[in-house]
């Protein structure tokens, strides 16, 4: 039964409406003093609310557009914990205030490619950023993901574990049957396949029980490439981290495979068609040829699953004192620069072989005449992915290029920008760029 009603007030926040009711707890509309509307959630005692508060702690930890904001926790008289948070946008067309979820857009109709992609990029960097940190999310499913400024966001996060002991919990409809008959602990890529199901739902309409059944009328080349990488993400081993499914995005699915409903031959010759189109317009337009490639960025378009590419370190920005005397206290000599540059040679060198691969590949577009010729193709463009990739693994596997500090350099930087940042943050961006220099220095040939 629901304790509060409008016009009551909860440690200062004036009750507006109930948003929702749960096994753990119940979501209010509230306002602050200010008359500022948030969403405030009361745990109920027990076992779930203990729970939760261990996830808001892990949680809190991390902060990004497109994970929920918890803004502030808080203890009632009676013992009950509740926290606050940013509101979720009224659904579109709803007469009084309803929560806008995906779960409340999906409505049997698919959506546009387009509109799906944009959606899964957002839940993807938000599952980054979680993923980062070493935490998993364990319930991701269309009614834990809210629309904040028409933002998509992971939301509920009572289920947030760290991965090293994340036991089996969240909603089955969303987990690996594997997984269920196993109990085995759960790993990122249980998120990955989860976030799977989802984009499969928005792009059939259809419920997450029904994979991999794709009605007949689904023609539309890229939704057919997006269910591909839903697959993907959903047939095992699927993708480690949330890291490697947004990688997936970014390159064409080369694979003469025919898994589930989904035929490749001249439909996915075509989808392949269009990708190849887009790198071309990307490559020769926005990115003309007598530009140079970034110092420390592969290309989009290299073709290696298995590896992250280097980052590029962001144009400095207006940081906070305490992050600008780290920058600068670590800051990279002319030597330790020109020893970045030299370890960089061969991974721009390899670049440079992927984008003549690539031109080669797009000029023999307009020779397939037939499925077999594209069928052809395919197995040639697979085997030379693994053969990128070999090379790729070679290079790192003999280089102390420090691919993992300048990756969480890139990442802390980017997360704090010119706000505040945490102790925890603080400490990590220091041991990173210390791990960076001394990767550069003479004494790390």
């Amino acid at each position: 039964m629901t304790e509060f009603h409008a016009g009551n007030s909860i440690a200062g926040y004036t009750v507006i409406g109930l948003c929702g009711r749960g096994a753990y707890g119940e979501v209010y509309r509230v306002a602050d003093s200010v008359g500022a509307e948030l969403a405030l959630k009361l745990l109920l005692p027990g076992k779930g609310a203990e729970r939760e508060l261990d996830a808001l702690i892990r949680f809190r930890a991390c902060r990004h557009p497109n994970l929920l904001t918890v803004l502030h926790i808080g203890e009632l008289p009676d013992g009950r914990v509740f926290y606050t948070m940013d509101l979720a946008d009224p659904k579109e067309g709803s007469p009084e205030y309803f929560p806008d979820t995906l779960a409340a857009r999906l409505t049997g109709e698919p959506f546009a490619p387009e509109e799906a992609e944009r959606i899964l990029r957002e839940l993807l960097a938000g599952l980054n950023e979680l993923h980062r940190a070493r935490l998993l999310h364990r319930d991701i499913k269309p009614a834990n993901i809210l629309f904040i400024r028409n933002r998509a966001v992971l939301a509920d996060i009572g289920l947030v574990a760290d991965d090293a002991s994340a036991s089996l919990i969240g909603t089955p409809d969303y987990m690996p049957a594997e997984l269920l008959k196993t109990h085995r602990p759960m790993t990122p890529a249980d998120d990955c396949y989860a976030l799977g199901l989802v984009l499969y739902c928005t792009l059939t309409g259809e419920a997450p029980d029904r994979f991999p059944s794709v009605p007949k009328t689904l023609r539309d080349p890229a939704a057919l490439r997006l269910l591909k990488i839903a697959e993907m993400a959903c047939t095992p081993p699927g993708f480690p981290a949330a890291s490697a499914f947004l990688e997936q995005l970014d390159r064409p699915v080369f694979s003469g495979k025919k898994h589930g409903a989904w035929k490749w031959g001249i439909v996915g010759g075509g989808a392949l068609l269009a990708v190849l189109a887009a790198f071309a317009v990307w490559r020769f337009a926005v990115k003309p040829k007598e530009t140079p490639p970034p110092a420390v960025s592969l290309s989009k378009s290299t073709a290696l699953p298995e590896k992250a590419p280097l980052p590029k370190v962001p144009a400095p920005v207006a940081y906070v004192p305490e992050v600008a005397a780290l920058l600068k206290k670590y800051q990279l000599t002319e030597a330790e620069k020109a020893e970045r540059e030299r370890r960089l040679a061969p991974f721009r060198k390899l670049e440079a072989d992927e984008d003549a691969r690539l031109r080669q590949r797009i000029a023999q577009v307009g020779e397939w005449t037939s499925s077999q010729a594209v069928e052809e193709s395919l197995k040639r463009e697979m085997e030379e992915d693994r053969r990128s990739r070999r090379r790729f693994k070679a290079l790192l596997e003999g280089s102390s290029v420090p691919l993992t500090a300048e990756m969480e350099i890139e990442s802390l930087l980017k997360g704090i920008g010119s706000d505040v940042p945490t102790e925890s943050e603080l400490k990590r961006l220091e041991k990173a760029l210390q791990r960076r220099k001394e990767a550069y220095s003479a004494k790390n040939p």
